[in-house]
């Protein structure tokens, strides 16, 4: 289906090399099953939480308000807010809602060195 885009798309953003399971008990634990790092185990939860609640949401949307799915913007969406509740929830650290949007991969590393 093609909600599943969204997930291989958040995979390829959050740089994971991953077969998306069929199911959504699979993909939960799948996810919570992974080996990351302590540092990026933040960052893959909350992808996780956030994403499947953007879907929820964006499912209701399509129902209750007659719209069609969208799911490239929907991705955007997710990572917007992840990139958004990143900066909230870190804000000891210097980087900026754009680097979260666009380096991901500099902002784990840098987390790593400091755990």
């Amino acid at each position: 289906p093609s909600g599943w885009r969204v997930w291989t798309g958040l995979l390829q953003w959050g740089g994971a090399r991953w077969g998306v399971p069929q199911t959504v008990d699979g993909l939960v634990q799948g996810w919570a099953g992974s080996k990351v790092m302590k540092a990026e185990k933040i960052i893959w939860n909350a992808i996780l939480l956030v994403a499947l609640w953007s879907i929820w949401s964006h499912r209701n949307e399509c129902i209750f308000q007659d719209t069609q799915p969208n799911m490239e913007e929907l991705l955007e969406v997710i990572i917007i807010r992840l990139a958004i509740w990143f900066k909230a929830t870190s804000s000891d650290l210097p980087f900026s809602v754009t680097d979260f949007l666009h380096n991901l991969e500099q902002i784990k590393f840098c987390l790593g060195r400091r755990m």
